[in-house]
């Protein structure tokens, strides 16, 4: 996808709006949600749809801001399958320690990429005799990266290397520097630095990062709101990082608080929104939204 093309989504999805509107008939469209413009407003006319209005949005994945209701869904899909083979077998004997939890991290959400993660796991657990624990989980997720970075390439088009820039600061200042996989960005810096926004929203979409808190405060409470991620699990070196901490989408101490998340580090949007190094015709990512 490159930019003309964003440029003339508002156009193809009006001229099908138009086609149905006051019918019988309905549209049904698949998009990644931060890489389509749907519609555009001049002085003049009104292009395209706009959500909640014109249009409903239907999420077809789970996201990790809801991590138990992730892994009692997956588990779901599991017990379903193991009740349809006939498998004299349950999900608990399967994995050992927090493998099931891990599996669903890596998933990001997306049942397809959990089932196909755990078809491999299960195939080597068969031959070993293992169960799936959280390394063997880890492991695989390392060796399938490239197929989220070589999506990135087809679903960026000639913003990919943009994308890729963002990334590896991203990875970097927190996973190399910070020796953890969570940060926080403040709310109000991404109101004003719109092309940071705009690429976390993109590696979001691209399950790269993932958000686990929308609206979350920041241990020591500074009055300020932020945004929780995490890096996906791919991203690690290996399998083992060492001096490592991983917080966990939904973990809680014993008082009920999220002290973990919120202790994370700040993620320096300066630094994150500087320049690029030879690349300077692609520091720019198209503005989705007309906020």
């Amino acid at each position: 996808m490159n930019r003309s093309t964003k440029l003339i989504q508002p156009d193809l999805i009006d001229y099908f709006h138009r086609l149905t509107k006051d019918t019988a008939l309905f549209i049904k469209m698949a998009t990644i949600k931060n890489r389509s413009k749907l519609y555009r407003r001049t002085s003049e006319q009104y292009v395209g749809v706009e959500l909640e209005h014109d249009i409903f949005e239907v999420n077809m994945d789970y996201t990790l801001d809801d991590f138990d209701e992730l892994q009692a869904f997956m588990r779901k899909l599991l017990e379903n399958a193991i009740e349809k083979s006939g498998a004299n077998i349950k999900v608990n004997d399967i994995f050992a320690g927090d493998g099931f939890s891990q599996l669903c991290l890596a998933s990001g959400g997306v049942p397809r990429d959990f089932l196909s993660l755990f078809v491999v796991l299960a195939n080597t657990a068969a031959s070993t005799s293992q169960p799936i624990g959280k390394v063997h989980v880890t492991e695989a997720a390392i060796s399938r990266i490239s197929n989220k970075i070589d999506s990135m390439k087809v679903d960026s088009g000639d913003e990919d290397a943009t994308l890729d820039e963002y990334l590896r600061r991203i990875k970097s200042m927190i996973y190399k520097d910070k020796r953890t996989n969570a940060f926080l960005v403040a709310k109000d810096d991404l109101e004003k630095d719109l092309q940071s926004r705009q690429a976390l929203r993109e590696l979001v979409d691209l399950r790269l990062l993932h958000l686990i808190d929308q609206n979350t405060s920041k241990a020591p409470i500074d009055g300020r709101r932020y945004e929780a991620y995490i890096l996906d699990i791919g991203l690690y070196d290996n399998a083992r990082p060492r001096n490592f901490t991983q917080i966990e989408p939904g973990h809680r101490d014993d008082k009920a608080r999220k002290d973990d998340l919120r202790a994370s580090p700040l993620l320096n949007l300066s630094k994150l929104r500087g320049p690029f190094e030879n690349r300077p015709e692609q520091l720019k990512l198209l503005k989705i939204s007309d906020e």
